[in-house]
């Protein structure tokens, strides 16, 4: 299996997000942060799986995994030694905003 790294701005939109669930109620951003884990341990051992996001050429293969009980999607590529992840991204604020990532990465 390989391993899997968040880009820099991955990282942070996860820690905003668990910081924002856990200011709501207590315990909901570590749900939030074990959500995403399982998503990723998913990815990690079938990194074909999730859905090609709409507007990112095929052969990036970029792809997306929606998380069941939050609104989010984990963006991430498969690079030759490693899943990158790109973007841990609400579904309806500004969709799309993470492409401009990929250019630096492909």
């Amino acid at each position: 299996m390989r391993p899997i790294r968040f880009e820099p701005e991955a990282t942070e939109e996860l820690r905003a997000a668990v910081e924002w669930y856990e200011k709501r109620r207590a315990g909901l951003g570590e749900d939030f942060f074990a959500e995403v884990a399982s998503a990723l341990e998913v990815v990690r051992e079938y990194p074909a799986t999730g859905n090609r996001p709409p507007g990112v050429p095929e052969r990036l293969d970029t792809r997306r995994v929606s998380l069941g009980r939050f609104p989010y999607h984990v963006v991430f590529m498969e690079v030759a030694d490693q899943i990158r992840v790109i973007a841990v991204a609400h579904h309806r604020q500004r969709p799309g905003y993470w492409r401009k990532r990929l250019t630096s990465l492909s």
